[in-house]
């Protein structure tokens, strides 16, 4: 299909199909979206945005508002996370937020439906524009990665001379999310620009995706969305996709093989970072077959490390993916060079003890950490193949644990050695297929008998009817397991248990019981957080006001209505 810039979206398709399916806006074609950027522009200008946060939850109403910030000369700024606690952690970093729905606490300036203007649109310079992505990073901190429109645009050109012919005009459904770069690019830039139909929607269940899918559609999903395909029954010959794409994370082959069962074609999968794009594929269908450079990417090695050179990556970029290229020029992707820690003062490459943990006859695969505490040590995450299932049985977990140290004796030093290990179904993985830290530190946790269920009370004062605590909230407490696994936050029913509970030590009759609840949550409560509650007693109405509340503003405030016995 022939590619358009950004800049040349309106002028060069004045016709032609809708751009968007299932979508939350009344868009019917190109000319309607165009009016949309230019009612939504008339906010951005009014309010003199230099940098605007998008947080959109419809991929049609991302698209007006990217193209709005960018014909008004301003900065994207792209959060991976849309809750409201999260966009206050970047407060200083934009003038304003465009939604297409309210964020409780957050001022938003809204996305605006097509209107009867047609007045002419900015000049749009791709390069000048700026996207900034924010990544967790390896800490969980908000960082930025900075990419050029107009390197955006050239990686476009490469997918599209890599891919394009076999895509062709397929409509684009996707099941990752498009704040995110892999996102992005693969479903609302690359589409945008070749004119492909692009789904509203972000579907995060195969369930909710096989629904709305329409006939030979291109589906970009995830490592872990692959992996949750068990079970599923193949779908309609009918409405098979033309072509899958998954990347973001290594996944397994059986994995692959299910998706073909169900799918009926095998993913390709697609290889880079935040900060240099996509440079590298595969197609999994031909097995863990090496990766090849993508059209205009140039690839070499500077001591095992990758070294990228492309039109959308300038000046070459040495990255810390360790690699083995091929006389072919492609590659075998060997692990992460930052995954050198230190550990009782030595140097332990965990790449490196993965690569030697999963040469064993028992493994099938496996993630090494490094567990925080008064002695850091090496453990391990484990997922058994069917020797190894049986051996554990056999032996016990202690013999067995022992057996796989023994094995691994050729390393130089015990202190690199797993002390620890954990053996599971799968390795734990975030929605972008990547084991985080905390997911992994998460198995190590104590079992959920032994772990707190209840606040730090640091301090509290009493005076008459009304009490005000400082709750420290324990990061292992019992309540953030499962709540949610990559974002663990603390459930509301335990805030209301929590506030019966101080109030019956400070307040209220010991005797007193609830009889009817209103309560709102405003921001939710994560791990290691110091809250203040304030509790009063009305005890005339016999009424139990409360509220949450920190540095971020009020997490949770309510009534509760009592009677005493």
């Amino acid at each position: 299909m022939a590619i358009k810039s950004f800049s040349e979206l309106f002028s060069a398709r004045a016709e032609g199909p809708p751009p968007f399916l299932n979508s939350e806006q009344s868009i019917d074609g190109i000319a309607s979206l165009r009016r949309a950027v230019v009612e939504t522009l008339k906010g951005i200008q009014a309010r003199r945005v230099r940098r605007g946060l998008l947080v959109c939850e419809d991929s049609g109403a991302f698209v007006v508002g990217l193209l709005a910030l960018l014909h008004a000369g301003a900065e994207v700024l792209l959060p991976v996370d849309g809750r409201a606690e999260f966009i206050r952690v970047l407060g200083d970093d934009y003038d304003a937020v465009i939604s297409d729905h309210d964020i409780p606490g957050v001022e938003t300036l809204s996305i605006c439906p097509p209107g009867d203007d047609d007045s002419p649109l900015p000049d749009l310079k791709a390069e000048d524009a700026r996207i900034i992505f924010y990544t967790s990073g390896s800490t969980g901190a908000p960082s930025q990665a900075v990419r050029k429109l107009i390197d955006l645009e050239n990686e476009a050109r490469a997918l599209e001379a890599n891919w394009g012919a076999v895509i062709g005009d397929a409509p684009v459904f996707a099941m990752v999310p498009h704040n995110h770069l892999y996102g992005f690019m693969f479903k609302i830039a690359w589409s945008l620009m070749a004119g492909r139909p692009i789904a509203g929607p972000t579907y995060p269940t195969w369930e909710g995706l096989f629904q709305a899918l329409k006939p030979d559609a291109f589906i970009l999903t995830g490592p872990a969305l692959l992996q949750r395909m068990a079970g599923l029954e193949p779908i309609a010959a009918a409405l098979r996709p033309k072509f899958i794409l998954t990347g973001g994370a290594r996944v397994e082959q059986s994995a692959i093989e299910q998706a073909r069962a169900v799918l009926g074609i095998a993913p390709n999968e697609a290889f880079g970072s935040t900060e240099t794009g996509a440079i590298a594929w595969r197609d999994r269908g031909k097995g863990e077959i090496p990766l090849a450079p993508l059209p205009g990417v140039t690839l070499s090695d500077q001591d095992g490390c990758l070294v990228i050179s492309a039109p959308y990556v300038s000046p070459p970029q040495v990255t810390a993916d360790r690699v083995r290229i091929l006389d072919d020029g492609s590659f075998e992707f060997i692990g992460r060079e930052d995954r050198v820690v230190k550990v009782a003062g030595k140097r332990v490459n965990l790449s490196g003890l993965d690569q030697i943990i999963q040469t064993l006859p028992q493994i099938g695969a496996v993630a090494t950490l490094v567990l925080d505490g008064p002695r850091s040590a090496v453990a391990a995450v484990v997922v058994l193949n069917d020797k190894g299932k049986v051996e554990l049985e056999t032996l016990g977990k202690f013999r067995f644990e022992r057996q796989l140290r023994r094995s691994l004796g050729n390393l130089s030093t015990e202190t690199v050695l797993p002390k620890r290990w954990r053996f599971t179904d799968q390795i734990p993985v975030n929605n972008l297929g990547k084991p985080t830290q905390a997911l992994l530190a998460g198995l190590f946790a104590l079992p959920l008998s032994e772990r707190p269920q209840d606040p730090v009370v640091r301090s509290a004062e009493v005076v008459g009817d009304e009490a005000r605590l400082s709750l420290f909230i324990p990061e292992d407490l019992r309540w953030f397991a499962g709540h949610f696994p990559d974002y663990p936050i603390l459930p509301g029913v335990v805030q209301l248990n929590w506030a019966m509970q101080l109030a019956k030590q400070h307040l209220i009759p010991n005797e007193a019981i609830a009889r009817k609840v209103k309560v709102k949550f405003r921001n939710v409560v994560r791990p290691g957080a110091t809250i203040e509650l304030h509790l009063t007693w009305q005890k005339n109405g016999e009424r139990l006001r409360f509220e949450y509340a920190s540095a971020l503003g009020v997490h949770a405030s309510g009534e509760i209505a009592m009677e005493v016995l």
